[in-house]
């Protein structure tokens, strides 16, 4: 005979299997053979076009390192931290949005972007204008040192 309690345990207990089943599903071998990745494509093209911008990232430029290059922190509380992340100049190849300015980026526009080396950063779809670095008081005085 159960007790009252007993009952209440086993229903959580069963609620709560039920909110992780389709997570235990997914990871489960017979499923992955199923789709045979058709989800993985579909997330790379969609992260390509342009890192999404929230109210969860704080943008902070902390120096020009070079001519083309500025060190830049970088927090996103739902993603990633960088601290003293590199980003370098170059010419925009896809539309998306200023991280700094939130202004619309267009193809070839003069932008920073994350500098990729071994490891991809989590925001290296990012960018800043490069125009938006420059009216910052600070930047503008060290880029008429170069």
């Amino acid at each position: 005979m159960e007790t009252a309690t007993e009952t209440i345990a086993v229903a959580h207990y069963t609620d709560s299997v039920a909110v992780w089943d389709h997570v235990i599903h997914e990871l489960l071998p017979h499923h992955r053979l199923q789709g045979a990745g058709e989800a993985y494509p579909a997330r790379a093209a969609s992260r390509v076009a342009a890192y999404g911008l929230s109210s969860h990232i704080v943008v902070e430029v902390i120096e020009r390192l070079s001519e083309t290059s500025i060190a830049v922190r970088w927090q996103d509380a739902t993603r990633c931290r960088y601290d003293d992340q590199v980003w370098i100049g170059c010419r925009a190849r896809l539309k998306g949005r200023c991280a700094l300015s939130g202004l619309v980026i267009r193809r070839d526009d003069l932008i920073y972007k994350p500098r990729v080396r071994s490891t991809k950063p989590v925001n290296a779809a990012a960018m800043m204008l490069a125009s938006a670095i420059d009216r910052m008081p600070v930047m503008a005085q060290k880029a008429e040192a170069y």
